[in-house]
């Protein structure tokens, strides 16, 4: 079975301490896939997962001589034979607007973002605001060396469009009894328009 298929992993501890040693069963590793939890010190440890998949990979101290005990870290690993890049984010919004970036991709142990704007991120799932009304093709480039592809990439168009202005002019400017009033729709910035004509009456 090639390396890039047989999802087996290694998993380094870089836990440190400024005090005292850690000793051979003061971490607690939990896989994140329902197999049972792994008692080591700080050395590395290898686990293989039954399928693809992203899980939440638990670290945990156990030491109760250090007084932060119990302390853990939990990072999601993704894991694909074949990298796949993928996200979602709405495709349009108002400015100044805050995208949303949710990042599904399958495998994936490092990802670039570049938003369109010149503008990049290393993040895994990001946010980025654009400030200027446009298009923009925003493009992620995942990389994971333990995939067979190494390398993949995906992109998407988000258009942030103006802050819509309701506006409109009528005519006659001084209304008559018994005679149409031509009103003229000047919005700018909207799609779809809601017109409300009730007539309000008042007592004095």
């Amino acid at each position: 079975m090639p390396p890039c298929t047989n999802l087996s992993y290694r998993f380094d501890n870089t836990s440190s301490s400024l005090l005292n040693n850690f000793g051979p069963r003061a971490f607690t590793w939990d896989f994140g896939d329902g197999t049972l939890p792994v008692t080591t010190g700080t050395q590395s440890v290898n686990h293989t997962y039954s399928g693809p998949g992203t899980y939440q990979v638990k670290l945990t101290l156990e030491d109760t001589s250090f007084c932060n005990s119990p302390d853990d870290t939990v990072k999601a690993v993704r894991l694909s034979p074949k990298l796949v890049a993928q996200f979602n984010t709405p495709q349009a919004g108002c400015v100044p607007y805050t995208a949303v970036f949710e990042n599904t991709s399958l495998g994936g142990l490092s990802f670039i973002w570049d938003f369109g704007d010149g503008s990049t991120s290393t993040d895994v799932n990001p946010s980025h605001l654009y400030s200027s009304v446009g298009n923009y093709a925003v493009k992620l480039y995942a990389f994971d060396s333990t995939a067979c592809n190494v390398i993949d990439s995906s992109s998407a168009i988000i258009s942030v469009k103006p802050i819509p202005v309701a506006s409109f002019i009528y005519n006659p400017t001084i209304p008559a009894e018994n005679t149409f009033t031509k009103f003229t729709n000047q919005s700018t910035g909207a799609i779809n328009y809601l017109w409300n004509l009730a007539q309000t009456k008042y007592l004095l």
